[in-house]
């Protein structure tokens, strides 16, 4: 089965009493969007290169995206504990509305995921975290 032309890459961040960052990767439109809770007058949209969109795609490639997990830590929602410092999701789209891959997690993640984030902190040309 291959999979799919990536289009789209929406990835978002929430830390605990302190915001939510969050990217939207336009590949098919060359556009990245990035939106701050804490710090709305940041928010932003520009166009990607060529160049970035291939290096981000070999990235994304490169972390293995398609073998992660749909949750992490690898356990069920409800055995999750109530107290958490940071959630994130994931989602890849085609064509389609509906996302071809979607992955979260709390507390936990790939071995890739700091590579993963990194990439997506070239495209924004800023660090993809939340600001104190």
């Amino acid at each position: 089965m291959s999979r799919p032309e990536i289009a789209l890459v929406e990835i978002e961040l929430t830390v605990q009493r302190r915001g939510t960052v969050r990217a939207l990767i336009d590949l098919g439109n060359g556009l990245v969007k990035w939106r701050e809770s804490n710090r709305w007058n940041r928010d932003f949209t520009r166009s990607l290169h060529e160049h970035e969109i291939r290096t981000f795609l070999e990235t994304v490639a490169e972390c293995g995206v398609w073998n992660w997990r749909p949750w992490y830590p690898d356990r069920d929602r409800c055995e999750s504990p109530l107290h958490w410092q940071m959630n994130w999701q994931l989602s890849l789209y085609a064509l389609d509305p509906e996302p071809v891959l979607f992955i979260q997690g709390r507390d936990a993640w790939p071995p890739e995921f700091p590579l993963f984030c990194d990439a997506v902190s070239r495209i924004l040309r800023q660090p993809f975290r939340v600001q104190e």
